[in-house]
C-alpha cells in the first residue's frame, strides 16, 4: 500500500523536526524548509522516502544553446 503525505503533516504525529530528519534521512534544515508547504507543492514524503521539486537552471558556458 502506497501513502503519500507531507512534512507538516508528519510533524504533527512525530513532533520534533529533529527526530523527524532522521526518520526521513535528511537535514533538520530541510525539514524546516518544507514545513510551510502544507499543500505540497514542492515536496512530497511517498512511502517513508522525502520527494522534493527542483528549479530548472539555465545553461552557461560554453554549451549553452
Amino acid at each position: 500500500m502506497k501513502t503519500c503525505t507531507t512534512i507538516p503533516e508528519l510533524l504533527q504525529k512525530v513532533g520534533s523536526m529533529e527526530s523527524l530528519a532522521k526518520k526521513l534521512g535528511c537535514s533538520k534544515v530541510t525539514v524546516f524548509k518544507y514545513s510551510l508547504d502544507k499543500s505540497g507543492v514542492y515536496h512530497a514524503v511517498v512511502n517513508g522516502t522525502l520527494m522534493t521539486s527542483t528549479a530548472t537552471r539555465c545553461k552557461r558556458g560554453k554549451h549553452a544553446d
